[in-house]
């Protein structure tokens, strides 16, 4: 998982996952933004993403862009989810991990666990509003 979490606060929302990927859906990732309403209701919008094979057998690039009223996700350099339903404005801070089993997505079945994540380079850009 690539992760952003809240570093203002003890509670872990907002968060947004750049990426997630479970042992058990090789072909499938999870692109989501969490957060809690007005009302302190936890709330998210995501996309679950198939691909055509397993994600882990070739390197890709993972992206989100985060503006101030949209947060738009990016698989090899093209976008593949958009919300606007939330976009946080706190600073959050970038966890990348190797997580196995917890609430979700539960334990993993037997054998079916890759203990390799590689990474290649990460990439921060801020914009300055400057044209």
């Amino acid at each position: 998982a690539l992760w952003l979490v809240n570093s203002e606060s003890e509670d872990w929302l907002p968060e947004i996952d750049v990426v997630e990927n479970i042992g058990q859906e090789p072909n499938n990732l999870y692109f989501v933004v969490h957060w809690k309403d007005g009302k302190g209701v936890q709330k998210r919008d995501y996309l679950t993403y198939t691909g055509k094979e397993a994600f882990h057998e070739h390197f890709h690039t993972y992206g989100m862009i985060w503006d101030e009223d949209k947060i738009s996700w990016t698989l090899d350099g093209e976008v593949v989810f958009e919300t606007t339903a939330f976009s946080p404005d706190v600073p959050l801070f970038l966890y990348m991990n190797t997580a196995i089993g917890g609430i979700w997505p539960g334990a993993p079945e037997p054998g079916n666990v890759n203990e390799e994540f590689l990474i290649d380079y990460v990439r921060v850009y801020q914009d300055r509003g400057e044209e």
